[in-house]
């Protein structure tokens, strides 16, 4: 590579050296011009080619006048520290090379709009944008990716941002090929608001391959979610180590998203805010893949409402492993319309509400499930049912263990084909098993129902079958006349 250092002309405007610069690079030949250290003026229109780099040494800076225009479409080479000035916006193009938005004026002494001017310009022009880790917080608010591009924190910790100027979203993504890495976003504790942090923007175009990787976000009122716009998608998305702490709403909103959707190592905690707050809510997704994904919600207290763990709706080809809900205030697990669902190891404890609310579920297989109440923390004085299935069919339940709750254990309302094996229901208040008249087909293999306070099992359904049952009374409580009845037409049971 050749290397061409730019003159210095003292007094004069740096229009003529840069010039020379043109005029000594032929074109396709890869060549380095060396900005020496100083203010170099410029005031004319200049086009940088893609086969030029820039490399600017301690100290330099290009000052644009207000006619002035510098078109780049090159790499440069940079520390952390201000290149350009002046008038910026005529900087424009595409910088091929990772850079810093400090060449563009930021700092964190800068009042919040000079300061996301700045983070705006190196989001605009970047392809790889690296944000220093300084000991002030930046702050930015309403900024927007428009192209393909990695904005990574740099640094030990994550890069903190504290994010104001609501309601506008904290970052939208209108591109695809987007990372994110390593950054803090925070939120003041006293706003309230509907905004997103990352608004997911699928209003005017279907995006694809977005990455958010060791992203932490303090007290937002949403983590991330999409345009729900209804014609336009997300694919190719993938959430890993993402912490959405005292969310004020819902973490995480996917409407639009559809296909190749992985969450790992995500957590949404609502501590501060148990009423309104969700943790996740997937609607229309075809194909997604969980694993160690939790919702830590707020204290119980007695009379709250709203508050929902986890929402699937109208989703299919769902894969989910090590899943985990506590201490929400509304229903754990809520799913609706899906099919072809894998659950492993899906755990929801401390219930105030139903712990998982099955309608309309059907041909999908959920192992090691369990249900935790939380045995008298507080009086309900209508506890509801730990397990609830409604209008499911072809579902397989192995693995499941229902304890301590206020109310009953399971019930089952027109369920049919649907095989449950090693099911444990203990220390519940309320009754263990009662399956509607309505049901049919449903087959237990191991049933075991030791210490309810209310009593046995009642299977009401057509050809109910139950293979293996262990019916355990306790004197301590109050059992039903017959702890197992069976009143279907046709069936079978093994006690």
């Amino acid at each position: 590579m050749t290397c061409i250092k730019m003159p210095v002309l003292s007094g004069e405007k740096a229009d003529a050296a840069f010039a020379g610069l043109l005029g000594q690079t032929k074109a396709g030949h890869p060549v380095k011009w060396i900005i020496p250290r100083g203010n170099h003026v410029l005031s004319q229109r200049f086009e940088v080619g893609e086969n030029v780099t820039l490399k600017f040494e301690k100290g330099a800076v290009l000052v644009l006048e207000p006619e002035a225009e510098l078109l780049l479409n090159c790499g440069i080479e940079a520390g952390a520290d201000p290149i350009f000035a002046g008038s910026l916006q005529g900087v424009k193009g595409h910088i091929s090379s990772a850079g810093y938005p400090q060449w563009f004026g930021l700092h964190t002494d800068l009042d919040e709009k000079a300061q996301t001017a700045a983070m705006q310009q190196a989001l605009d022009l970047l392809e790889t944008v690296l944000l220093p880790n300084y000991e002030t917080p930046y702050r930015l608010a309403d900024l927007r990716i428009n192209r393909p591009l990695t904005w990574r924190g740099v640094g030990a910790d994550r890069v903190k941002i504290h994010v104001h100027d609501m309601p506008d979203p904290a970052v939208t993504l209108r591109s695809s090929d987007v990372v994110l890495e390593s950054l803090e976003f925070i939120y003041a504790e006293d706003e309230e608001s509907d905004a997103v942090t990352f608004l997911v923007d699928t209003s005017a175009q279907s995006l694809h391959h977005i990455r958010l990787h060791n992203i932490h976000v303090k007290n937002p009122p949403c983590g991330i979610a999409d345009a729900r716009s209804g014609v336009h998608t997300v694919s190719d998305v993938s959430l890993t180590d993402v912490y959405f702490s005292e969310a004020r709403h819902t973490g995480v909103r996917f409407h639009d998203f559809t296909e190749r959707i992985q969450l790992k190592d995500v957590c949404v905690s609502c501590f501060g805010h148990p009423v309104a707050s969700v943790g996740y809510v997937f609607e229309n997704v075809k194909d997604m893949f969980l694993e160690n994904v939790d919702v830590l919600g707020g204290f119980l207290k007695q009379g709250l409402t709203g508050g929902y763990g986890m929402v699937f709706r109208h989703c299919e080809n769902v894969r989910c492993y090590r899943l985990m809900v506590d201490f929400v205030n509304d229903v754990q697990l809520l799913v609706q319309h899906c099919h072809n669902f894998h659950f492993s190891n899906f755990v929801v404890s401390l219930l105030k509400r139903e712990g998982f609310l099955f309608e309309d579920f059907t041909d999908s297989v959920l192992e090691v499930l369990k249900s935790n109440g939380h045995n008298g923390y507080y009086e309900d004085p209508d506890p509801a049912v730990s397990v609830v299935m409604r209008r499911c069919s072809g579902l397989v339940l192995r693995d499941l263990i229902i304890q301590c709750n206020m109310g009953s254990a399971l019930l089952l309302e027109d369920c049919r084909h649907n095989r449950f094996e090693n099911l444990m229901i203990s220390e519940n208040r309320g009754e263990a098993l009662t399956e509607t008249a309505d049901c049919a087909d449903n087959c237990f293999e191991g049933l075991v129902c030791h210490r309810n306070r209310l009593g046995g099992v009642s299977l009401q359904g057509q050809n109910t079958r139950v293979h293996g049952a262990v019916l355990n009374d306790d004197s301590e409580y109050e059992m039903l006349e017959s702890p197992f009845a069976m009143a279907g037409q046709k069936g079978e049971a093994e006690v």
